[in-house]
């Protein structure tokens, strides 16, 4: 899409001219490369300089993006986390899960199996010795019995009435009470704010892609920089000019020494 297209979408969008699903169908049928227009032709031939901005070379120049915009997936995941502590404030959890609703979860969802376990842990990382007495050897806590129990595992422990079994296979109350309010919680937030949510996604989205295009941030690299800066994470070190650095660096190692050195 043209820069002029998103504009208007976005319009479109704001002014609830369009529905937020239809919008995404739109924005994304799209398959057109911005590097392939001639908006971003035209903007590019305007921008590029004549030599690379970190080394100096005149071979091979193109305008380097310093800003991306982000993936759907992770803006919409940051606005749902907004959202999602409204739906914590208006729906707590003693309000969304009760105590019967918690055990038939544990009942009917947890996979539970008769194991041989250790007496003293309730581990069933046990192993049985060939020669040596006592026969069986807990791999947890290292305890030796002749026989190991068998138990019904995982056990549940009502958390709120009885500490936590300090032994191994435990599903407590709290646990599962807070698995159930989270997928809850989730069945609200898109019952109560999924519209909005999908809406500021869009909004957002766009707003990142209209910087990303309009090329106000970017830089005339040469091609070696802007492979390292591409693939490898790497610019020129300002002092020597010299050697590449990881961009989060603000040195090279050995001016980074030498800094050091220089210091002591």
């Amino acid at each position: 899409m043209t820069e002029g297209q998103l504009i208007k979408l976005r319009e479109e969008i704001v002014q609830y001219k369009i529905e937020p699903k239809k919008a995404g169908e739109i924005l994304f049928s799209n398959k057109t490369k911005s590097w392939h227009t001639k908006e971003w032709k035209k903007k590019r031939d305007k921008l590029i300089k004549d030599s690379c901005e970190q080394c100096g070379s005149k071979e091979v120049l193109t305008l380097q993006h310093t800003y991306h915009p982000r993936d759907y997936g992770i803006v919409k995941n940051e606005i749902c986390v907004k959202y999602g502590q409204l739906i914590n404030e208006k729906h707590p959890m003693e309000n969304l899960v009760n105590e019967e609703e918690v055990v038939e979860y544990f009942n009917k969802n947890i996979d539970k199996e008769e194991r041989d376990v250790c007496p003293s842990c309730g581990s069933i990382n046990i192993s049985a010795r060939k020669t040596l007495s006592p026969k069986y050897k807990c791999n947890y806590c290292k305890d030796l019995f002749e026989v190991p129990i068998t138990k019904v595992i995982p056990i549940f422990i009502d958390d709120r009435k009885e500490k936590k079994a300090q032994e191994m296979n435990v599903v407590t109350f709290s646990s599962l009470a807070w698995k159930i309010y989270k997928e809850k919680s989730r069945e609200l937030l898109f019952e109560e704010y999924g519209e909005q949510i999908e809406k500021e996604t869009l909004i957002t989205v766009i707003d990142e892609y209209l910087r990303y295009i309009s090329l106000e941030d970017t830089v005339t690299f040469c091609k070696k920089c802007a492979f390292l800066w591409d693939k490898k994470g790497m610019d020129l070190c300002p002092v020597c000019k010299v050697k590449y650095k990881k961009i989060y660096n603000k040195t090279c190692y050995d001016c980074r020494e030498k800094q050091m050195n220089s210091n002591d």
